[in-house]
């Protein structure tokens, strides 16, 4: 079944105020030009990282909510990988499981939260070629998804072995969320996709923007024409999620309304990533500067109602031209949630929010 989408509040307000910083970020580097687009919270403490190129393929463990790091393997092998075995998702299992997937769509797993690796899978890509395998989701039935090309692939044994369903779509694939009951599919297409059986099998859900072709040869380099119109997406809670935007717009979403998407706000850039803290917060951010190209700045935004409004954090403060906050994630403690995000240029950054101050906030922003 295919549904069109009814977009609510067609008039959008930009957030172009740079407020007082509201995030004190700790910064350390990583891995220079190590860039860390891939980070997941295995429990504990525990907190695995992993690098793109130029220096790809190197996994990074910390005991103490990331506070410090060891590089634990180096992914290498074998010859002819596609950009030497770039790390592009990392995600949690049960248990001491941990889920890794590289440019060459090889699936790694760990079974000692993340200290050794072995490789259990290569989800038909072919040597050398970009794999389009972007994300991994653990669904609450503990089943493994992994996009791969046009396809979703998942396993019931924790990664050993995969079946592959689908096509899903007409066009690359490219972020997995579950909500709720439910998980949802973005990609090239311009599409979010929905599946309601664990992964196993999908339909539209919406457009909610133009499809996009990342083989074909545009010069200049146009990230409009060539990056997926649907980026960032995150659970909310309850059964709404936020959908972001290469040119910077931010939806929220019932998981069981296609017709009634709400286009809540617009950034002056184009979004890469969202962590939802909880109690209505959201930090955000951009990969493409005011301008919509690789060249300029690129903002933070932090939200405390849910993605109503925003303030904006200006850039992550590693000191390097041209650095984003790449990936970023929650880790929850009993007291606080920290935020601890990877860059484009190799770092690690860090921020811890008491959790009485975020119900705080929460308040003061309704």
């Amino acid at each position: 079944m295919k549904f069109f989408v009814s977009i609510v509040a067609l008039i959008l307000p930009f957030c172009e105020t740079i407020c007082q910083p509201s995030v004190n970020w700790e910064v350390q580097e990583l891995i220079r030009d190590g860039r860390i687009d891939a980070i997941a919270d295995l429990g504990g403490g525990v907190i695995v990282a992993g690098s793109r190129w130029p220096n790809s393929g190197m996994i990074f463990r910390s005991t103490d909510y990331g506070i410090t790091w060891k590089k634990v393997k180096d992914l290498t092998g074998p010859k002819g990988t596609y950009l030497n075995n770039e790390i592009l998702g990392l995600m949690g299992g049960p248990g001491n499981y941990a889920y890794l997937i590289t440019s060459n769509a090889h699936f790694w797993r760990s079974k000692d939260k993340g200290l050794t690796w072995e490789k259990t899978a290569e989800l038909d890509a072919q040597m050398g070629k970009m794999a389009w395998s972007y994300s991994i989701c653990v669904t609450r039935n503990n089943t493994v998804l992994v996009t791969r090309g046009f396809y979703v692939y998942r396993s019931t044994d924790n990664g050993l072995h995969f079946e592959k369903t689908g096509p899903v779509s007409d066009n690359f694939l490219y972020r997995l969320q579950e909500v709720g009951n439910s998980i949802f599919v973005n990609g090239w297409a311009g599409r979010l996709y929905k599946s309601e059986d664990d992964g196993k099998t999908w339909d539209t859900f919406s457009q909610l923007g133009p499809a996009t072709f990342p083989l074909r040869i545009i010069k200049p380099y146009n990230p409009l024409l060539l990056q997926p119109h649907s980026t960032a997406i995150e659970y909310l809670g309850g059964d709404v999620f936020m959908q972001g935007t290469t040119q910077g717009e931010n939806y929220r979403i019932h998981q069981n309304k296609p017709d009634q998407i709400e286009a809540s706000s617009k950034f002056s850039g184009g979004l890469d990533d969202y962590a939802y803290l909880g109690y209505g917060t959201v930090i955000a951010s951009n990969y493409l500067d005011s301008l919509l190209t690789y060249r300029g700045e690129r903002n933070n935004y932090i939200s405390y109602n849910s993605g109503e409004t925003w303030q904006n954090l200006g850039v992550i403060p590693t000191g390097v031209s041209g650095d984003w906050l790449d990936h970023v994630i929650k880790v929850d403690k009993r007291d606080s949630v920290i935020a601890i995000g990877g860059t484009s240029k190799g770092f690690i950054v860090r921020a811890a929010f008491l959790r009485d101050d975020l119900k705080r906030l929460a308040h003061d922003a309704e």
